[in-house]
């Protein structure tokens, strides 16, 4: 049985929403098949993989992701992917290998194609 938004009976709206908003979880490693590990600082030098994982969502729904980096000087840099993803979906988004980070606090942020935010991880850069 698929509850739809448009039942009318007692807490039909938030039983809704539990079992079908989109779910992202942001993890963070120095290795591509590192799915699980979830660093918060690394060197300058470190290539760095965010692995996001997906639930939720209706069935056989998808959702468009983009990510957006916040640098420490301000600026932002976004990907957006024209593929969708679906419930246990996991999209490995490389944010840069053989690269020299500036050192101090970025953010990295997921929404979705209609601009509505997901979820969010702040990673630490250092020389040491």
């Amino acid at each position: 049985m698929k509850l739809e938004k448009k039942d009318k009976y007692k807490d039909s709206a938030s039983i809704y929403k539990q079992l079908y908003t989109w779910k992202i979880k942001i993890n963070v490693s120095d290795s591509y098949s590192d799915k699980t590990s979830n660093k918060s600082s690394f060197q300058v030098y470190d290539d760095i993989y965010f692995h996001v994982s997906i639930s939720g969502g209706e069935p056989d729904a998808q959702i468009k992701l983009t990510y957006k980096l916040i640098c420490p000087d301000g600026t932002t840099k976004e990907k957006k992917h024209s593929y969708g993803e679906s419930d246990g979906g996991w999209d490995y988004k490389s944010y840069y290998t053989n690269y020299s980070w500036d050192t101090g606090t970025y953010k990295f942020k997921v929404y979705d194609s209609e601009g509505n935010y997901y979820a969010e991880k702040s990673i630490y850069f250092s020389y040491y």
